[in-house]
């Protein structure tokens, strides 16, 4: 939960913060785009529809937070918050912000049988809500169907800390 709900976090803020509260347009599209995450997304589906059918949620769930754990590193390498202070490298931030953006929708369709309406919530903050209920799962896991211009809505942690009845925190 936690590097999910961090990776929402961030990315979101960050969209927020960079790009008017909406999704980055990206002049090129996804064509020649390539990143370590579209690597590691193509063919996700397959993989974890191949441990779903066997009843291995667990390796299921394994498959999508391989994705979730690259976005978190990708943040950290590719550092956003760096880049926004160039204003030539504004198409550079609208790639990165938007590869996070579509490895978290990705994810959230991978997610919902685990996290129905943590994942449905993900999808609604992204503007793309009305994706939660596709039954295409392959499709709707195809790289580069992000769409830009969409409104973001930050929202609150999706998974807020629990407080410690020794601390009060």
């Amino acid at each position: 939960a936690n590097s999910w709900g961090n990776l929402v976090s961030r990315a979101l803020n960050m969209s927020a913060k960079y790009f008017d509260g909406k999704t980055p347009v990206l002049a090129d599209g996804w064509a020649d785009e390539q990143s370590p995450l579209r690597e590691i997304a193509q063919g996700i589906e397959g993989r974890y529809a191949k441990h779903m059918d066997r009843l291995e949620y667990v390796q299921a769930k394994d498959v999508v937070m391989e994705l979730v754990h690259a976005a978190n590193h990708y943040v950290e390498d590719s550092a956003p918050w760096a880049v926004a202070k160039d204003p030539a490298r504004a198409g550079e931030l609208a790639q990165i912000i938007a590869n996070l953006l579509e490895s978290i929708r990705i994810c959230a369709h991978l997610l919902t049988p685990f996290m129905p309406k943590t994942s449905a919530e993900v999808l609604r903050r992204m503007g793309a809500g009305e994706e939660a209920d596709t039954t295409d799962l392959a499709s709707a896991c195809e790289w580069g169907r992000l769409v830009g211009g969409v409104e973001v809505t930050k929202g609150d942690a999706l998974f807020p800390r629990l407080a410690s009845a020794k601390s009060g925190k």
